[in-house]
Order: C-alpha cells, then sequence, then structure tokens
C-alpha cells in the first residue's frame, strides 16, 4: 500500500494532518514509520535463509517487488526521504539512519545465517544496500530498465553470494 493509502486508510486528511503534526515532514516520517513497521521486519524476527539459492530467489523477488510491485511507489518516496536526509539539519536524518541500519542488519542476519563470517556479511550488506538504493534510482530513470535487471543479477551473483575464502574467515578487520 502506498503511503498515501496508508495515510487514508488511516483517516488522516493533508490539511489537517499537516496541522496536526506540525510540519509536512512530520507526516511523511510518521506515514513512513507505519510503512517501514507494516514492510520490514526487526532482525530477530528476519526469516534466516536455509541456501544460497534460497536467499538469491529472496533478493529477486524482494527486487521485483521494489521495482514493479505495490511497493515501487512507496520506495520511490523513501529514496526521495533518503536524499532529502543529506541536508543540513534534516527532519529526515534519523528516519533515515534508523532504515538503513534495520536493512543492514536485516541483511547481515541472512548472510550470517548462511554461514559466512560477521564482518564479512557486514561489509557486504553495507556496500549492496548503496548499490541496491543506486540500481533502483537508475532502473526508475532508465528509458530501458531492463539492462538494470542484468546488472542486479551479477551484482547478487558475483559480489553479494560470491564465495569467500577460507583466509577471509580467519583474517579480522584492521581497527
Amino acid at each position: 500500500m502506498s503511503p498515501w493509502k496508508q495515510a487514508n486508510r488511516v483517516h488522516f486528511f493533508w490539511g489537517t494532518s499537516v496541522y496536526y503534526f506540525g510540519s509536512k515532514e512530520k507526516l511523511i516520517l510518521e506515514v513512513l514509520n507505519l510503512q517501514q513497521r507494516a514492510a520490514i521486519p526487526e532482525t530477530e524476527d528476519v526469516e534466516r535463509p536455509v541456501s544460497l539459492a534460497a536467499h538469491r530467489e529472496w533478493c529477486f523477488e524482494d527486487w521485483r517487488a521494489c521495482t514493479r510491485g505495490e511497493r515501487s511507489d512507496t520506495l520511490r518516496i523513501v529514496l526521495q526521504v533518503f536524499g532529502a536526509a543529506c541536508g543540513r539539519n534534516s527532519a529526515y536524518r534519523a528516519y533515515t539512519w534508523s532504515t538503513l541500519s534495520l536493512l543492514t542488519r536485516n541483511s547481515q542476519a541472512r548472510l550470517e545465517a548462511l554461514g559466512i563470517p560477521a564482518y564479512i556479511a557486514e561489509t557486504r550488506s553495507r556496500i549492496a544496500l548503496a548499490a541496491f538504493q543506486g540500481l533502483i534510482i537508475e532502473y526508475f530513470t532508465a528509458d530501458d530498465p531492463i539492462h538494470v535487471d542484468d546488472t542486479f543479477a551479477r551484482f547478487v551473483d558475483e559480489f553479494l553470494l560470491a564465495p569467500w575464502s577460507s583466509a577471509d574467515t580467519t583474517t579480522a578487520p584492521r581497527t
């Protein structure tokens, strides 16, 4: 459900809602928080994949939902909020940090369930989240987004789920 449909569902009306929440930004954040709680599980509730193939399939299902499904409308708004969070004293900074941190932790938990060491899973998760955002923006703005699907598939196979060497599991990150 789009954020605006969600807002209507909980009986918000734009003019009175802005008055009630004090600003357009606070209204947007409230609606996005409702969406986030409905769409993104807490890390302890994340389904852990049982195999690389299962996680690969989940990645593609999530990609399709974000680029073609009903979630694509919400995601367009979320990406605009993420961009606005970069502004000095942005009202969206805390929401964006919270959301990105949750998504990173959830991805890391899924990768660790596949046996990927924690620090490799965390690094891949952070890079994957940044890449995913960039690919989503490219998908939404490309004249022909089919090549973005191909790039996403290569990203999942050649980076996110790529094998790691035994040296990777014993070498701790530098501090």
